[in-house]
Protein backbone atom coordinates (compact mmCIF):
# COMPACT_ATOMS: atom_id res chain seq x y z
CA UNK A 1 0.00 0.00 0.00
CA UNK A 2 1.17 3.30 -1.13
CA UNK A 3 1.80 6.35 2.23
CA UNK A 4 -0.63 9.32 1.30
CA UNK A 5 0.81 12.44 -0.24
CA UNK A 6 -0.34 15.75 -1.31
CA UNK A 7 0.97 17.95 -3.29
CA UNK A 8 -1.12 20.93 -3.67
CA UNK A 9 -1.22 25.01 -3.49
CA UNK A 10 -2.43 26.52 -0.25
CA UNK A 11 -6.53 27.03 -0.05
CA UNK A 12 -6.70 30.61 -1.54
CA UNK A 13 -7.42 33.48 1.36
CA UNK A 14 -11.10 34.48 2.44
CA UNK A 15 -12.50 36.28 -0.74
CA UNK A 16 -10.11 35.16 -3.28
CA UNK A 17 -11.65 33.74 -6.90
CA UNK A 18 -9.02 32.01 -8.50
CA UNK A 19 -7.98 28.36 -9.16
CA UNK A 20 -7.05 25.43 -6.78
CA UNK A 21 -4.87 22.35 -7.27
CA UNK A 22 -5.15 19.32 -5.34
CA UNK A 23 -2.98 16.31 -6.41
CA UNK A 24 -3.23 13.40 -4.00
CA UNK A 25 -0.04 10.93 -5.25
CA UNK A 26 0.20 7.52 -4.50
CA UNK A 27 -2.50 7.15 -2.36
CA UNK A 28 -4.49 3.48 -3.16
CA UNK A 29 -7.64 3.14 -1.18
CA UNK A 30 -5.14 4.82 1.85
CA UNK A 31 -8.19 6.00 4.48
CA UNK A 32 -5.32 9.03 5.92
CA UNK A 33 -5.98 10.29 2.12
CA UNK A 34 -9.84 10.09 2.37
CA UNK A 35 -10.13 12.04 5.67
CA UNK A 36 -6.93 14.74 3.81
CA UNK A 37 -9.09 15.27 0.51
CA UNK A 38 -12.08 15.70 2.93
CA UNK A 39 -11.05 18.07 4.87
CA UNK A 40 -9.22 19.80 2.23
CA UNK A 41 -12.71 20.36 0.64
CA UNK A 42 -14.39 21.38 3.98
CA UNK A 43 -12.12 24.38 4.40
CA UNK A 44 -13.84 27.79 4.34
CA UNK A 45 -11.77 29.43 2.02
CA UNK A 46 -12.64 27.10 -1.07
CA UNK A 47 -16.48 28.18 -1.02
CA UNK A 48 -15.45 31.18 -3.24
CA UNK A 49 -12.79 29.95 -5.77
CA UNK A 50 -14.31 29.24 -9.12
CA UNK A 51 -11.79 26.57 -10.41
CA UNK A 52 -10.95 23.16 -8.81
CA UNK A 53 -8.63 20.45 -10.10
CA UNK A 54 -8.49 17.26 -8.01
CA UNK A 55 -6.81 14.32 -8.55
CA UNK A 56 -5.24 10.71 -8.13
CA UNK A 57 -2.18 8.98 -9.51
CA UNK A 58 -0.16 6.05 -8.21
CA UNK A 59 2.93 3.84 -9.34
CA UNK A 60 0.85 1.21 -8.04
CA UNK A 61 -2.90 1.47 -9.22
CA UNK A 62 -2.08 0.63 -12.70
CA UNK A 63 -5.81 0.42 -14.19
CA UNK A 64 -7.92 0.58 -11.19
CA UNK A 65 -11.04 1.71 -11.97
CA UNK A 66 -10.66 4.63 -9.78
CA UNK A 67 -8.74 5.35 -6.44
CA UNK A 68 -10.81 7.50 -4.82
CA UNK A 69 -14.85 7.96 -4.15
CA UNK A 70 -15.76 11.76 -4.60
CA UNK A 71 -19.00 12.50 -2.54
CA UNK A 72 -20.08 15.58 -5.25
CA UNK A 73 -22.17 17.09 -2.48
CA UNK A 74 -18.98 18.53 -1.07
CA UNK A 75 -17.46 20.01 -3.26
CA UNK A 76 -17.14 23.85 -2.79
CA UNK A 77 -19.88 24.40 -5.44
CA UNK A 78 -21.51 28.24 -4.55
CA UNK A 79 -19.12 29.59 -7.11
CA UNK A 80 -17.34 26.93 -9.17
CA UNK A 81 -17.38 27.28 -12.59
CA UNK A 82 -14.37 24.52 -13.99
CA UNK A 83 -13.56 21.27 -12.64
CA UNK A 84 -11.32 18.79 -13.43
CA UNK A 85 -11.07 15.17 -11.74
CA UNK A 86 -9.33 12.31 -12.37
CA UNK A 87 -9.19 8.73 -11.06
CA UNK A 88 -12.45 8.90 -9.04
CA UNK A 89 -15.53 7.73 -9.01
CA UNK A 90 -17.92 10.24 -8.32
CA UNK A 91 -20.73 9.61 -6.37
CA UNK A 92 -24.48 10.77 -7.52
CA UNK A 93 -26.40 12.85 -5.68
CA UNK A 94 -30.05 12.23 -4.44
CA UNK A 95 -32.96 11.77 -6.84
CA UNK A 96 -33.74 15.30 -7.66
CA UNK A 97 -30.82 16.69 -6.70
CA UNK A 98 -28.50 19.85 -8.16
CA UNK A 99 -25.36 20.45 -7.68
CA UNK A 100 -22.61 23.26 -8.43
CA UNK A 101 -25.75 25.42 -9.74
CA UNK A 102 -23.26 27.58 -11.37
CA UNK A 103 -20.48 24.93 -12.98
CA UNK A 104 -19.99 25.32 -16.67
CA UNK A 105 -17.05 23.30 -17.32
CA UNK A 106 -16.08 19.72 -16.63
CA UNK A 107 -13.49 17.62 -17.45
CA UNK A 108 -13.05 13.78 -16.14
CA UNK A 109 -10.04 11.89 -16.93
CA UNK A 110 -9.53 7.94 -16.41
CA UNK A 111 -12.90 8.51 -13.68
CA UNK A 112 -15.25 5.14 -13.58
CA UNK A 113 -18.58 4.69 -12.85
CA UNK A 114 -21.74 2.51 -13.83
CA UNK A 115 -23.47 4.75 -16.31
CA UNK A 116 -26.33 5.55 -14.49
CA UNK A 117 -24.41 7.18 -11.98
CA UNK A 118 -22.64 9.38 -14.54
CA UNK A 119 -25.71 9.97 -16.00
CA UNK A 120 -27.32 11.28 -12.96
CA UNK A 121 -23.83 13.66 -11.85
CA UNK A 122 -24.00 15.35 -15.15
CA UNK A 123 -27.51 15.63 -14.92
CA UNK A 124 -27.76 17.70 -12.21
CA UNK A 125 -25.26 20.11 -13.14
CA UNK A 126 -28.03 22.12 -14.95
CA UNK A 127 -26.13 25.21 -15.90
CA UNK A 128 -22.89 22.84 -17.89
CA UNK A 129 -21.92 24.12 -20.99
CA UNK A 130 -18.65 22.12 -21.88
CA UNK A 131 -18.07 18.16 -21.21
CA UNK A 132 -14.92 16.54 -21.74
CA UNK A 133 -14.61 12.42 -20.76
CA UNK A 134 -11.50 11.06 -21.54
CA UNK A 135 -10.70 7.20 -20.63
CA UNK A 136 -13.94 6.53 -18.78
CA UNK A 137 -15.10 2.74 -17.39
CA UNK A 138 -17.89 2.14 -17.35
CA UNK A 139 -18.87 -0.84 -14.99
CA UNK A 140 -21.65 -2.47 -12.57
CA UNK A 141 -20.79 -3.67 -9.16
CA UNK A 142 -23.28 -5.86 -7.30
CA UNK A 143 -26.51 -6.61 -8.28
CA UNK A 144 -26.11 -3.67 -10.72
CA UNK A 145 -26.72 -4.65 -14.07
CA UNK A 146 -26.76 -0.50 -15.50
CA UNK A 147 -23.07 -1.71 -17.36
CA UNK A 148 -25.01 -3.34 -20.35
CA UNK A 149 -26.95 0.21 -21.14
CA UNK A 150 -27.06 2.61 -23.67
CA UNK A 151 -25.05 5.70 -21.98
CA UNK A 152 -27.97 8.75 -22.26
CA UNK A 153 -27.53 11.85 -20.75
CA UNK A 154 -30.02 14.62 -21.08
CA UNK A 155 -27.56 17.79 -21.65
CA UNK A 156 -30.14 20.45 -21.81
CA UNK A 157 -27.34 23.72 -21.73
CA UNK A 158 -24.01 22.07 -23.27
CA UNK A 159 -22.47 23.67 -26.05
CA UNK A 160 -19.43 21.67 -26.42
CA UNK A 161 -18.79 17.84 -25.85
CA UNK A 162 -15.60 15.47 -26.30
CA UNK A 163 -15.79 12.00 -26.07
CA UNK A 164 -12.06 10.52 -25.57
CA UNK A 165 -11.78 6.45 -25.93
CA UNK A 166 -14.22 5.53 -23.44
CA UNK A 167 -14.84 1.87 -22.05
CA UNK A 168 -18.42 1.56 -22.44
CA UNK A 169 -19.21 -2.29 -21.82
CA UNK A 170 -21.79 -2.28 -24.05
CA UNK A 171 -22.69 -3.11 -27.51
CA UNK A 172 -26.00 -0.34 -26.86
CA UNK A 173 -23.30 2.75 -27.25
CA UNK A 174 -24.38 6.61 -27.02
CA UNK A 175 -27.54 8.73 -27.10
CA UNK A 176 -27.40 12.58 -26.78
CA UNK A 177 -30.19 14.91 -25.83
CA UNK A 178 -28.02 17.93 -26.44
CA UNK A 179 -30.31 20.72 -28.74
CA UNK A 180 -27.65 23.20 -27.68
CA UNK A 181 -25.19 21.65 -28.78
CA UNK A 182 -22.15 23.62 -30.92
CA UNK A 183 -18.67 21.55 -31.19
CA UNK A 184 -18.54 17.63 -30.49
CA UNK A 185 -15.73 15.44 -31.10
CA UNK A 186 -16.04 11.69 -30.65
CA UNK A 187 -12.05 9.62 -30.80
CA UNK A 188 -12.91 6.13 -30.01
CA UNK A 189 -13.97 2.72 -31.61
CA UNK A 190 -16.83 2.49 -33.70
CA UNK A 191 -19.94 2.81 -31.50
CA UNK A 192 -23.63 2.63 -32.24
CA UNK A 193 -24.69 6.48 -32.45
CA UNK A 194 -28.01 8.38 -32.04
CA UNK A 195 -29.84 11.77 -30.92
CA UNK A 196 -32.66 12.14 -28.88
CA UNK A 197 -33.69 15.66 -30.16
CA UNK A 198 -32.25 17.49 -33.13
CA UNK A 199 -28.89 19.27 -33.15
CA UNK A 200 -29.45 22.06 -35.67
CA UNK A 201 -26.91 24.48 -34.42
CA UNK A 202 -23.58 22.26 -34.74
CA UNK A 203 -21.01 24.63 -35.69
CA UNK A 204 -17.39 21.65 -35.82
CA UNK A 205 -17.81 17.81 -35.43
CA UNK A 206 -14.38 15.99 -34.93
CA UNK A 207 -14.77 12.06 -35.71
CA UNK A 208 -11.83 9.90 -35.03
CA UNK A 209 -12.34 6.21 -35.59
CA UNK A 210 -9.88 3.83 -33.92
CA UNK A 211 -9.56 0.71 -35.60
CA UNK A 212 -10.59 -2.43 -33.06
CA UNK A 213 -7.75 -4.98 -31.98
CA UNK A 214 -7.20 -7.17 -35.11
CA UNK A 215 -6.45 -10.58 -34.81
CA UNK A 216 -3.85 -12.94 -36.98
CA UNK A 217 -5.80 -14.01 -40.09
CA UNK A 218 -9.19 -12.34 -38.81
CA UNK A 219 -10.57 -9.62 -41.11
CA UNK A 220 -11.37 -6.00 -40.12
CA UNK A 221 -14.57 -5.44 -38.68
CA UNK A 222 -16.52 -3.04 -40.13
CA UNK A 223 -17.09 0.23 -39.46
CA UNK A 224 -19.10 2.28 -41.70
CA UNK A 225 -22.73 1.69 -40.09
CA UNK A 226 -21.08 3.50 -37.25
CA UNK A 227 -19.77 6.62 -39.03
CA UNK A 228 -22.80 7.02 -41.21
CA UNK A 229 -24.59 7.01 -37.95
CA UNK A 230 -22.36 9.87 -36.77
CA UNK A 231 -23.31 11.46 -40.01
CA UNK A 232 -26.98 11.14 -40.30
CA UNK A 233 -27.27 12.63 -36.32
CA UNK A 234 -25.40 15.33 -36.83
CA UNK A 235 -26.25 16.70 -40.10
CA UNK A 236 -26.98 19.88 -39.55
CA UNK A 237 -22.89 21.01 -38.73
CA UNK A 238 -20.76 23.64 -40.80
CA UNK A 239 -17.27 21.65 -40.11
CA UNK A 240 -16.33 18.24 -40.15
CA UNK A 241 -13.24 16.90 -39.41
CA UNK A 242 -12.78 13.00 -40.37
CA UNK A 243 -10.27 10.40 -39.28
CA UNK A 244 -10.96 6.73 -40.19
CA UNK A 245 -9.16 3.69 -40.43
CA UNK A 246 -9.11 3.27 -43.88
CA UNK A 247 -10.72 5.51 -47.00
CA UNK A 248 -12.36 2.93 -48.98
CA UNK A 249 -13.95 1.96 -45.70
CA UNK A 250 -16.61 4.87 -46.15
CA UNK A 251 -18.05 3.48 -49.11
CA UNK A 252 -21.58 2.35 -48.57
CA UNK A 253 -24.08 1.71 -51.04
CA UNK A 254 -26.35 5.20 -52.18
CA UNK A 255 -29.73 4.32 -50.57
CA UNK A 256 -27.48 4.76 -47.07
CA UNK A 257 -25.99 8.18 -48.14
CA UNK A 258 -26.73 11.17 -45.85
CA UNK A 259 -26.88 14.88 -47.34
CA UNK A 260 -25.00 17.39 -45.18
CA UNK A 261 -26.90 20.56 -46.45
CA UNK A 262 -25.16 22.78 -44.38
CA UNK A 263 -21.55 21.33 -44.57
CA UNK A 264 -18.94 24.13 -45.82
CA UNK A 265 -15.45 22.48 -44.90
CA UNK A 266 -14.18 19.05 -45.01
CA UNK A 267 -11.26 17.22 -43.48
CA UNK A 268 -10.54 13.76 -44.18
CA UNK A 269 -7.68 11.21 -42.98
CA UNK A 270 -7.20 7.95 -43.71
CA UNK A 271 -4.71 5.71 -45.48
CA UNK A 272 -5.87 3.81 -48.57
CA UNK A 273 -5.35 0.06 -49.85
CA UNK A 274 -3.50 -0.20 -52.87
CA UNK A 275 -5.48 -3.41 -54.00
CA UNK A 276 -8.51 -1.54 -53.43
CA UNK A 277 -8.59 1.43 -55.98
CA UNK A 278 -12.18 1.32 -57.00
CA UNK A 279 -13.74 0.95 -52.99
CA UNK A 280 -11.96 4.00 -52.23
CA UNK A 281 -12.82 5.77 -55.22
CA UNK A 282 -16.83 5.33 -54.35
CA UNK A 283 -15.75 5.86 -50.65
CA UNK A 284 -14.76 10.00 -52.42
CA UNK A 285 -17.65 9.72 -54.78
CA UNK A 286 -19.66 9.10 -51.29
CA UNK A 287 -18.32 12.20 -49.72
CA UNK A 288 -18.80 14.83 -52.82
CA UNK A 289 -22.71 13.16 -53.42
CA UNK A 290 -23.10 13.97 -49.67
CA UNK A 291 -21.47 17.61 -49.27
CA UNK A 292 -23.54 19.87 -52.24
CA UNK A 293 -22.23 22.93 -50.90
CA UNK A 294 -18.83 22.62 -48.98
CA UNK A 295 -15.99 25.36 -50.32
CA UNK A 296 -13.25 23.60 -48.54
CA UNK A 297 -11.84 20.17 -48.63
CA UNK A 298 -8.77 18.81 -47.26
CA UNK A 299 -7.76 15.18 -47.79
CA UNK A 300 -5.08 13.77 -46.28
CA UNK A 301 -3.75 10.15 -47.44
CA UNK A 302 -1.24 8.67 -44.88
CA UNK A 303 0.15 5.18 -44.31
CA UNK A 304 -0.88 2.29 -42.17
CA UNK A 305 0.76 -0.70 -40.69
CA UNK A 306 -1.25 -3.99 -40.40
CA UNK A 307 -3.20 -3.34 -37.57
CA UNK A 308 -4.31 -0.26 -39.50
CA UNK A 309 -2.52 1.87 -37.12
CA UNK A 310 -1.10 5.56 -38.93
CA UNK A 311 2.62 5.49 -39.41
CA UNK A 312 5.02 8.10 -40.26
CA UNK A 313 5.12 8.85 -43.89
CA UNK A 314 8.80 8.04 -45.09
CA UNK A 315 9.68 9.60 -48.57
CA UNK A 316 12.44 8.28 -51.03
CA UNK A 317 15.11 10.94 -50.71
CA UNK A 318 14.81 14.09 -52.89
CA UNK A 319 17.87 13.01 -55.25
CA UNK A 320 16.64 9.27 -55.91
CA UNK A 321 13.41 10.09 -56.81
CA UNK A 322 14.60 12.97 -59.24
CA UNK A 323 17.26 10.57 -60.52
CA UNK A 324 14.64 7.11 -60.75
CA UNK A 325 12.03 10.18 -62.73
CA UNK A 326 14.67 11.44 -64.98
CA UNK A 327 15.94 8.09 -65.97
CA UNK A 328 12.37 7.15 -66.61
CA UNK A 329 10.74 10.15 -68.35
CA UNK A 330 10.38 8.59 -71.53
CA UNK A 331 8.48 5.97 -70.72
CA UNK A 332 4.71 5.53 -71.18
CA UNK A 333 4.09 5.34 -67.05
CA UNK A 334 5.68 9.13 -66.93
CA UNK A 335 4.68 10.40 -70.53
CA UNK A 336 1.43 9.53 -69.38
CA UNK A 337 1.12 12.00 -65.93
CA UNK A 338 3.83 14.73 -67.88
CA UNK A 339 0.84 14.92 -70.77
CA UNK A 340 -2.59 14.01 -68.21
CA UNK A 341 -3.32 10.70 -69.45
CA UNK A 342 -4.06 9.35 -66.54
CA UNK A 343 -7.64 8.15 -66.04
CA UNK A 344 -10.12 9.27 -63.29
CA UNK A 345 -11.08 7.11 -60.37
CA UNK A 346 -14.49 8.44 -60.31
CA UNK A 347 -16.00 8.54 -63.66
CA UNK A 348 -19.58 9.09 -65.12
CA UNK A 349 -20.55 10.97 -62.17
CA UNK A 350 -21.39 15.00 -61.70
CA UNK A 351 -21.16 16.69 -58.36
CA UNK A 352 -23.24 19.75 -57.12
CA UNK A 353 -20.01 20.78 -55.32
CA UNK A 354 -17.44 20.64 -58.10
CA UNK A 355 -19.49 22.55 -60.56
CA UNK A 356 -20.97 25.02 -57.64
CA UNK A 357 -19.15 25.57 -54.86
CA UNK A 358 -15.91 23.99 -53.93
CA UNK A 359 -13.09 26.89 -53.85
CA UNK A 360 -10.39 25.42 -51.89
CA UNK A 361 -8.64 21.88 -52.34
CA UNK A 362 -6.18 20.54 -50.93
CA UNK A 363 -4.85 17.39 -51.63
CA UNK A 364 -1.91 15.66 -49.24
CA UNK A 365 0.28 12.06 -49.90
CA UNK A 366 3.46 10.97 -50.20
CA UNK A 367 4.26 9.91 -54.16
CA UNK A 368 5.50 6.44 -54.09
CA UNK A 369 3.71 5.11 -57.63
CA UNK A 370 3.47 6.81 -60.92
CA UNK A 371 0.48 4.58 -61.40
CA UNK A 372 -1.62 5.39 -57.88
CA UNK A 373 -4.92 6.07 -56.99
CA UNK A 374 -3.56 9.22 -55.14
CA UNK A 375 -2.63 10.59 -58.97
CA UNK A 376 -5.68 10.01 -60.38
CA UNK A 377 -7.37 11.60 -57.80
CA UNK A 378 -5.42 14.39 -58.06
CA UNK A 379 -5.76 14.48 -62.02
CA UNK A 380 -9.74 14.33 -61.17
CA UNK A 381 -10.13 17.35 -58.91
CA UNK A 382 -8.18 19.26 -61.17
CA UNK A 383 -10.19 18.43 -64.33
CA UNK A 384 -13.88 18.83 -62.55
CA UNK A 385 -13.68 21.66 -60.11
CA UNK A 386 -15.20 24.04 -61.87
CA UNK A 387 -15.25 27.20 -59.47
CA UNK A 388 -11.82 26.89 -57.44
CA UNK A 389 -9.73 28.99 -56.42
CA UNK A 390 -6.69 27.15 -55.06
CA UNK A 391 -5.95 23.69 -55.71
CA UNK A 392 -2.82 22.32 -53.51
CA UNK A 393 -1.67 18.91 -54.28
CA UNK A 394 1.55 18.07 -51.77
CA UNK A 395 2.99 14.82 -52.66
CA UNK A 396 5.56 15.48 -49.96
CA UNK A 397 8.66 15.34 -52.63
CA UNK A 398 10.62 17.83 -54.22
CA UNK A 399 11.80 16.55 -57.84
CA UNK A 400 12.66 16.86 -61.24
CA UNK A 401 8.63 17.09 -61.84
CA UNK A 402 8.45 20.09 -58.66
CA UNK A 403 5.38 18.21 -57.38
CA UNK A 404 2.86 17.77 -59.33
CA UNK A 405 1.45 21.01 -58.83
CA UNK A 406 3.18 21.27 -62.35
CA UNK A 407 0.53 18.69 -64.15
CA UNK A 408 -2.35 19.92 -62.26
CA UNK A 409 -2.28 23.42 -64.63
CA UNK A 410 -2.09 21.72 -67.63
CA UNK A 411 -4.69 18.88 -66.74
CA UNK A 412 -7.07 21.86 -65.80
CA UNK A 413 -6.10 23.50 -69.47
CA UNK A 414 -6.53 20.18 -71.47
CA UNK A 415 -10.18 19.80 -69.43
CA UNK A 416 -11.04 23.24 -70.18
CA UNK A 417 -10.35 22.97 -73.95
CA UNK A 418 -11.58 19.67 -74.03
CA UNK A 419 -15.28 21.04 -73.08
CA UNK A 420 -14.98 24.33 -75.46
CA UNK A 421 -14.69 21.68 -78.17
CA UNK A 422 -17.80 19.48 -76.60
CA UNK A 423 -19.60 22.93 -76.33
CA UNK A 424 -18.58 24.19 -80.12
CA UNK A 425 -19.70 20.54 -81.22
CA UNK A 426 -22.99 20.68 -79.66
CA UNK A 427 -23.81 24.39 -80.96
CA UNK A 428 -23.31 22.84 -84.42
CA UNK A 429 -25.52 19.97 -83.89
CA UNK A 430 -28.27 21.72 -82.69
CA UNK A 431 -27.75 24.31 -85.62
CA UNK A 432 -27.60 21.32 -88.68
CA UNK A 433 -30.71 19.98 -86.88
CA UNK A 434 -32.74 23.02 -87.24
CA UNK A 435 -31.22 23.62 -90.65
Amino acid sequence: MGTAGVSSAPPPQSGAVGSWDCFETDAYRDPAAYDHVAALLAVQELLHIQELRLGFKSVEAGDLRYIYELDATVLPGRNLRVLDIARCRIKPPGTGADILPCLSVLRLYKCSSPTKDLEDVISAMRSLGTLHIECHDFYSYGDDNSSGDRFAVNYPSVTAITLVRLKLRTSKGIELDAPCLRTFKYNGQPVDFSVKSPVTELARVEIDLTPRPRYYDHPEKAWFDSLWQFLRNLRHMKILKLKVPNIEGIAVEHAHLVTLHTLERLEIEGPTDPSRRNDAATAIANLLQSCPVIHDLHIRIVNHDYNGMVVEDVSPSHFDVSLDLFERRHTKEIRGMIDGEHGSPVTGCRFNCLQNHLKNVKLQFVLKEMDSFEISLAKFLAENCMVFELLEIDDGKHNFLNHINLMVERWRTNALEQRKQMELDSAKSSKQRVK
